[in-house]
Order: structure tokens, then C-alpha cells, then sequence
């Protein structure tokens, strides 16, 4: 079994078996201005899925606890400003999330831990507005 936590904003494996945390990546290396903070890590069948800070802004990241497995899953919002998901929930084999899009606004979205099935589920208000999702609750 593994957990999933967070050290001085990088994100770090800590597993039974292991006689001390190990540094999965450095999401926000040191050359980097700004400070990755992952947060809001769920367990989505034993892959971690969470948000962090990156040249990409506030986006939904995953991991399996490798290297290579650690990355951004989708930049729902190009450029710096991110999309700043947040209110992850997990139910069944998907966590849904509400994040900030320029176009849509602040939306319900869903993702199975891939960035092909991470997908907007519905524009709440069409267009800009938000639709504003709250008190996510999985079941």
C-alpha cells in the first residue's frame, strides 16, 4: 500500500516497505521561479491524481509512483494561468473535479487518469459563466 504526501512541495512515495521517503519527481525544479505545492491527492486505483503549480499554472497532474508515471495529465487551461482544479472526489473508476476554463468558466469535469479521458461532462451556464459545481460527493 502506498501514500501519497507532500515534503517541501514535491511530491514524495513513502510505501511500507521502504525505510524512508523517496522523491518521486521534482515537479518544479529548482531552476524554476515558482513552488509546485501539490495538493488535493486522491487515490484513483492506485494512482495518485492531484493538482500542482507549474509554468503551466494550477493543473491535474497523476502519478504510480515513478519517474516516468509523474506527470501533467492535461492543461485544461494553455498558458500560465492554469484551470485551478479543484474539489477532487472519486467515484468508481473516475475522479470528477470542478475547474476554470476560458470559454466555459467554472465547470464539472471527469477524468479515468487519462489525459484522452479527461473530459468536460457538462457547460452548466453555456458559455463564460460559471456553472459553478460544489460539495462534490462520491458514491
Amino acid at each position: 500500500m502506498h501514500t501519497h504526501r507532500t515534503v517541501r512541495s514535491s511530491l514524495f512515495l513513502l510505501a511500507a516497505a521502504l525505510p524512508a521517503q523517496q522523491l518521486v519527481r521534482d515537479i518544479a525544479p529548482p531552476s524554476s521561479q515558482r513552488n509546485s505545492n501539490p495538493t488535493q491527492i486522491v487515490d484513483l486505483g492506485g494512482t495518485a491524481v492531484f493538482v500542482a503549480t507549474t509554468a503551466h499554472g494550477s493543473e491535474l497532474w497523476r502519478s504510480d509512483g515513478t519517474l516516468a508515471g509523474t506527470y501533467l495529465l492535461k492543461d485544461l487551461s494553455p498558458g500560465s494561468a492554469g484551470s485551478s482544479p479543484q474539489r477532487l472526489t472519486v467515484a468508481g473508476n473516475r475522479v470528477f473535479f470542478a475547474a476554470n476554463v476560458p470559454g466555459l468558466g467554472f465547470e464539472l469535469w471527469a477524468t479515468d487518469g487519462t489525459a484522452q479521458g479527461t473530459q468536460l461532462l457538462r457547460d452548466g451556464i453555456a458559455g463564460a459563466s460559471r456553472g459553478s459545481p460544489n460539495e462534490l460527493v462520491g458514491f
